[in-house]
């Protein structure tokens, strides 16, 4: 089993079927984090649930007392760019690999 300092992995389940909709991981390092492979069940897309997920993730690293939250995110996958940007996210101009933007988000701190 591969572990990572840091790296916590959460679902989302809908409580009615039990069946998992969708899941995401965050890793933290300092006061950075990172955001990786949130997925949604194919069946269960366009329902709000990455909005739920993208939340849930955002709640949780300012929780962990994140001050940064950034993602990488597949370039034409417009329907997940949609999602980051209303939650806040902007994309960066940093380029470090081909074919994918970089989003950041700034955490408020928590009270």
């Amino acid at each position: 089993m591969n572990q990572v300092a840091g790296l916590s992995a959460w679902v989302l389940v809908d409580v009615t079927t039990s069946e998992v909709v969708g899941h995401f991981d965050v890793t933290l390092a300092d006061s950075t984090a990172s955001l990786g492979r949130v997925i949604i069940d194919p069946k269960r897309r366009g329902q709000g649930y990455a909005h739920t997920l993208v939340n849930h993730a955002i709640s949780l690293t300012r929780q962990l007392g994140a001050s940064l939250l950034s993602l990488n995110v597949i370039v034409g996958n417009d329907t997940a760019i949609h999602v980051y940007e209303q939650a806040g996210f902007c994309k960066t101009d940093s380029n470090e690999r081909p074919g994918v933007h970089k989003m950041t988000l700034r955490l408020a701190a928590t009270r």
